[in-house]
């Protein structure tokens, strides 16, 4: 898999983030400070747990994507 030198948290790491968060070890300010994530990038993460996505995606405009 072809990661990106920017991306924060690979796959495994954002698996073991929700983890942490749904079994109510850490606050999601607390997860913030330890993975060095953003609360929205935080929020998009656990968003996407919901449909068991944890791949990385790209930062593009979705709207441009349809053109």
């Amino acid at each position: 898999m072809v990661i990106h030198a920017s991306t924060k948290l690979t796959p495994n790491q954002r698996r073991k983030l929700t983890s942490e968060y749904y079994t109510a070890q850490f606050t999601k300010k607390q997860l913030c400070e330890r993975y060095g994530v953003s609360y929205p990038t935080l929020n998009k993460i656990l968003t996407r747990r919901r449909y068991g996505d944890y791949t990385i995606h790209r930062s593009v405009n979705r709207r441009y994507q349809t053109l």
